[in-house]
C-alpha cells in the first residue's frame, strides 16, 4: 500500500469511527499520526521479539527475524584500526575502556534497533598511546586476527555490578558497550597491558580491529505531496502491517480531537 492509498484508508476508517472532520485534516496532519503509529507499532513489536537469555545480570538479549522488518535490516562492519571511532585514556586502562568519537555515536543513533554486535581482534605492532595525540595502529602482513566475539549491550544502571562480577565482567571473549544518557559510547574490553615501548594493548598485543553490527534501520519518515508524487515517501513496514498502522493512527487522531474538543469546552464554560 503506498502512501496515497494509506491516507485515502486513514480518510475512510476515520469517518467509520464519527470522526466527520476528517474531511478538513490537511495530509501533513495525517502524515504525523501515521508516523506517530508507525513508531509506536515498530517499537511494540520490536518489544514483543525481544528475547532475554536471562544470562546473569548482564541485560543481554537477542532478537528473532521479524518479517515486518524484512526490507530494514541492514549490517555494517567498521574499522577501528584508525582510531576514529574509539580513544583510549590511561587512566581507564585497569577496566579495559575505549570511548566513541562523536562518529560511532552517530551511526548508532541511527538505527533503529541493534540485533546483535561482534568485535574481533589483531595483532599491533604498536598499540594505543592514551594520550590526547595518538599514533595509527600498525600491523604486519601476516598479523593474526582473532574471530568475532559478540558484544554485549548493557543499560547504565547495571554496568557497575556487571564489571564488578567475575562471572558477567567484561572480558577479550565478551566485550560491552555502554551508551550513555549523553550518547557516548563506552567499550569495555580488559585490562591493558604496557609493553616494552610505552604502547598499551590487550593480552598477547591484541587491539580491536572491527566492530560488526546487524542492525534494524529507522523506519522511512511517510509523506503525501500532493503537488509533487515523486516526493512521495511510502511506508517500508510490511504490508501486513499497514492496516493496523492506519487504523492506531485514526485512534491517536481521535484522541487528539477529543482532547482539543474538551479543552475548548472548558474554556468556554470558565468564560461563562
Amino acid at each position: 500500500m503506498n502512501i496515497s492509498n494509506m491516507h485515502i484508508w486513514f480518510r475512510q476508517f476515520a469517518q467509520q469511527m464519527g470522526l466527520q472532520n476528517v474531511r478538513g485534516i490537511l495530509s501533513e496532519q495525517i502524515d504525523i499520526v501515521l508516523n506517530a503509529a508507525i513508531n509506536d507499532i515498530s517499537n511494540k513489536i520490536i518489544k514483543e521479539n525481544l528475547i532475554t537469555t536471562g544470562k546473569g545480570n548482564d541485560n543481554n538479549s537477542k532478537l528473532s527475524n521479524i518479517n515486518v522488518f524484512r526490507k530494514l535490516y541492514r549490517t555494517s562492519e567498521y574499522d577501528l584500526t584508525s582510531n576514529e571511532y574509539f580513544h583510549f585514556d590511561r587512566e581507564d586502562s585497569q577496566v579495559g575502556k575505549l570511548t566513541s568519537t562523536s562518529l560511532l555515536q552517530r551511526e548508532l543513533n541511527n538505527m533503529f534497533k541493534i540485533a546483535t554486535a561482534s568485535l574481533n581482534y589483531k595483532v599491533t605492532k604498536n598499540g594505543f598511546t592514551g594520550v590526547s595525540t595518538y599514533d595509527p595502529l600498525q600491523f604486519t602482513s601476516d598479523a593474526k586476527t582473532t574471530k568475532q566475539y559478540k558484544v554485549r549491550f548493557i543499560d547504565g544502571t547495571l554496568l557497575e555490578d556487571t564489571l564488578n562480577d567475575y562471572h558477567t565482567k567484561s572480558k577479550l571473549y565478551s566485550p560491552i558497550i555502554n551508551i550513555t544518557n549523553d550518547d557516548c559510547v563506552e567499550l569495555y574490553i580488559d585490562s591493558l597491558v604496557k609493553n616494552d615501548n610505552n604502547y598499551y594493548t590487550f593480552k598477547d598485543s591484541l587491539v580491536p580491529y572491527k566492530f560488526k553490527v546487524n542492525y534494524i534501520k529507522k523506519p522511512a519518515v511517510v509523506k503525501l505531496d500532493n503537488i509533487d508524487p515523486a516526493n512521495n515517501v511510502d511506508c517500508d513496514l510490511h504490508e501486513s502491517v499497514h492496516i493496523d498502522i492506519i487504523k492506531y493512527a485514526c485512534d491517536l487522531y481521535k484522541i487528539a480531537v477529543s482532547n482539543g474538543l474538551y479543552t475548548a469546552s472548558n474554556n468556554n464554560n470558565n468564560k461563562n
